[in-house]
């Protein structure tokens, strides 16, 4: 959204427009709009194999991923429908790179993390500090919790998967986006964009972010999961409230907890969480 105000990018732009080598098996790659991919509505399949055991480390690795998608077929006709695809995010996070004359997860660091003073965050795992990491945990066949043999990281899914932060960050990001973009005097984005990026069409999201309701409130977020680990954003803008949760699990324990934040924070009681 920073570039479509810089006039980098048209939201309704062929993504071909800004990748000449984005392809696919199917012929109707080429209308593939920016705006679809932002509300999974481009008929791109989601990623199947994140290749966490073989990670790539090199600024090359998202051109490169890019580029190997061409012998992928749409699930459907662009626009058509909705189907959730961190593939397409990762498409949009070269059109990023390729539209700003920079890398990916520099782009982010510059534009985004430094100046909303999110510290500790980094999409690249070199960069973050060993001590701050959590490691994930799985179920094993018999159901018992026990350390992932992989770390989630993979530089070709920087843009859907590789953010690297902590609570008080993402509460940074939280505040900066109720604010319709401005958070301690500095201003990521102008305020107008909030009212695109916030408008729900046939499908539950907006621009990426998912839209819905809560006790009769505009609830606005975006909940996330990798191998070992899961996590949640939820926000009631008019209220300025928001709930962050992480967690290095990445089964469901955590069922009831956004709302029950969300109801102690509205001077509600809250119901138990459910193991």
């Amino acid at each position: 959204m920073q570039l479509v105000e810089h006039g980098a990018i048209d939201l309704d732009a062929p993504v071909v427009r800004y990748l000449p080598y984005f392809r696919l098996a199917d012929e109707r790659y080429r209308i593939i709009t920016v705006r679809q991919m932002l509300t999974h509505s481009s008929g791109m399949p989601d990623v199947d194999d994140y290749e966490w055991d073989k990670p790539q480390y090199d600024a090359g690795a998202l051109e490169r991923y890019v580029r190997s998608l061409s012998r992928r077929t749409l699930l459907f006709a662009p626009g058509e429908k909705f189907k959730y695809s961190n593939m397409a995010f990762d498409v949009l996070g070269d059109v990023i790179a390729k539209t700003s004359g920079r890398p990916f997860e520099d782009y982010v660091q510059d534009e985004i993390l430094t100046p909303l003073g999110m510290k500790d965050s980094t999409l690249l795992v070199k960069r973050a500090d060993p001590q701050l990491l959590t490691w994930g945990h799985v179920l094993d066949a018999q159901g018992h919790p026990v350390p992932s043999t992989v770390f989630p990281y993979n530089r070709i899914h920087s843009p859907s998967s590789d953010l690297h932060s902590n609570v008080l960050d993402m509460a940074r990001w939280a505040m900066a986006n109720m604010n319709h973009g401005e958070l301690d005097g500095r201003r990521i984005l102008q305020a107008s964009a909030y009212d695109v990026m916030w408008k729900r069409g046939p499908s539950p999201v907006g621009l990426s972010w998912f839209l819905g309701e809560y006790r009769g409130n505009v609830m606005v977020g975006h909940s996330g999961g990798d191998t070992g680990y899961a996590s949640d954003l939820a926000m009631l803008p008019e209220k300025k409230i928001a709930v962050v949760w992480m967690t290095n699990s990445d089964w469901r324990g955590s069922g009831g907890l956004t709302q029950a934040a969300l109801d102690v924070a509205l001077g509600r009681q809250p119901e138990p969480i459910k193991p």
